[in-house]
């Protein structure tokens, strides 16, 4: 098959995610039973088996996973929307059945794993075996088509990335597709039903906004950012541990029309997610 294992495995990845089959217990990770359906296990295995095949210049996405670029998008992918049962729970860790694939992780990673995203050879401050989805796609960007080398930017100032897909066709798409990857947060279902009211000032009392929203999976906070414009650019105004938040920052004023998105945080503070944007004018 001209699109190789390292396309069409995360791919496959992606659709049983999207089908909410997910990781499951297993005695190799040391749960008490092996269950009868181990298709993302499996999977998984063979992903991580060859997660740090050299992509050194000349190598092949179809020996290397991280060497193709559509293969990294759609693992990506499988990752951030892993959801077994239907309960949404992204992947940090990746695993194998094998022993002795990943012997030394960088911590907090657990053992025989690897951060598929941020990992970290020694070149970098790790002690990853190989460098993970973000440095990878970082060290590639600018370099000339066809150069896939694992740790020095060519042209970084040229902010593009092509020349790491089987077919030419799919070179323009290689830039969009790595700034997705780098976001991490594009592939999540996020809050879709922030609304809010304004209330205006009246003597001593200031104009406020009060917006309410739903809950985001795997969010212990949320920020919640303003605009003056229509889609921005926003500025941070506060974060809430609840779906509701009153703003009474500076800057508000009666009869003034306001734009509000929340960003939802994770036990890393990292963004999951962007909201929709509401208008909300002050009476």
């Amino acid at each position: 098959n001209a699109w190789g294992i390292f396309a069409d495995t995360p791919s496959g990845l992606v659709q049983m995610s999207l089908d909410s089959i997910g990781r499951t217990t297993n005695t190799t990770f040391g749960d008490g039973t092996t269950a009868p359906d181990q298709r993302f296990n499996n999977t998984e295995t063979v992903y991580a088996d060859n997660f740090c095949n050299s992509i050194a210049s000349g190598g092949s996405g179809y020996y290397a996973p991280r060497g193709y670029m559509y293969g990294m998008f759609s693992f990506t992918k499988s990752m951030l929307l892993h959801n077994p049962n239907g309960v949404l729970s992204p992947i940090t860790y990746l695993r194998t059945q094998t022993a002795g694939v990943f012997p030394t992780p960088t911590a907090p990673a657990p053992a025989n794993t690897i951060d598929w995203y941020g990992a970290l050879t020694p070149a970098n401050g790790g002690t990853d075996a190989c460098e993970g989805i973000a440095e990878t796609i970082v060290n590639r960007q600018g370099l000339a088509s066809g150069d896939k080398g694992d740790t020095n930017q060519a042209n970084p100032g040229f902010g593009f990335w092509s020349g790491n897909s089987y077919s030419g066709t799919q070179y323009p798409f290689e830039t969009p597709w790595s700034i997705i990857m780098l976001r991490q947060s594009v592939f999540v279902a996020c809050i879709s039903n922030l609304y809010g009211q304004g209330t205006a000032g009246l003597g001593p009392r200031k104009p406020y906004v009060t917006l309410t929203f739903g809950v985001q999976s795997n969010a212990v906070s949320y920020n919640v950012l303003r605009s003056t414009t229509n889609g921005g650019p926003y500025s941070l105004v506060g974060n809430s541990a609840t779906t509701t938040f009153v703003d009474k920052t500076a800057g508000l004023a009666n009869a003034g029309t306001y734009y509000y998105i929340v960003q939802p945080q994770n036990s890393g503070a990292s963004t999951i997610c962007a909201s929709n944007q509401v208008a909300i004018t002050i009476p």
